[in-house]
Formats: structure tokens, sequence, C-alpha cells
């Protein structure tokens, strides 16, 4: 797997985690104690620093009162949300490393998959 990817996987997880709790109103040594695990692991895994197993990612969505399906779903969204912010970072410092870009060849840097008449 792409190392960007699996980094922007992490995150989706771990912002999702945080979210998901506090929507709960739940601590972490709440969630951690319902998903039987060690508060110092969960926090890790909120704060991606630690990579949660399947097993304990079903263990904390159970404990979210979530099904598995429902948090990867949740997760998938946020992942997506974050690549789009990021390849829009990259496009917003593409175009200021290149001050001397015409609207055209911007809008094109901006939007590569739309066509241009």
């Amino acid at each position: 797997m792409d190392t960007s990817r699996d980094e922007v996987r992490m995150q989706a997880v771990a912002a999702t985690l945080r979210a998901e709790r506090a929507a709960s109103g739940l601590t972490q040594k709440e969630v951690a104690g319902r998903a039987r695990m060690p508060t110092i692991t969960y926090t890790r895994y909120e704060n991606a620093a630690r990579r949660p197993t399947v097993i304990q990612v079903m263990a904390i969505a159970d404990a979210l009162g979530l099904t598995f399906t429902a948090f990867a779903r949740k997760v998938d969204d946020r992942e997506a949300q974050l690549t789009a912010v990021a390849t829009q970072q990259d496009v917003d410092l593409a175009a200021d490393q290149a001050p001397g870009l015409t609207d055209d060849e911007r809008l094109r840097l901006e939007h590569p998959d739309d066509e241009v008449l």
C-alpha cells in the first residue's frame, strides 16, 4: 500500500474514533474499558500513533454503539474528505510555486479531469 495513502487512512480512523467518541459522550477510558483494552492503547489509536487490528476496530465500534460496517463507512467518508483536502492543498501549493500561470493554466491544474473546450 502506498505510504501516503496508509497515513491518510490512519488519520481517517483516528479522526473517526475521536468524532464518534465525542458524539457518544464517552471518555477515552470508558471506550477502552468497553472495548476491553488498555486506555493508552485506545488513546494511541485516536492519535494515529498505533494501528488497530480488525478485531480491535470491531470491539471499539461495538463500544461506540456502531456496527463494524457503519464504522468502516464513516472511516471511508473521512478518508475521502482528507484526500480531497490534501489534493486541494497540493494544487494550491503548485499554483503558488508557479505564479506566472495564466487563468486557463490554473484552471487546468485545479481541474485536471475536466475537458478543456
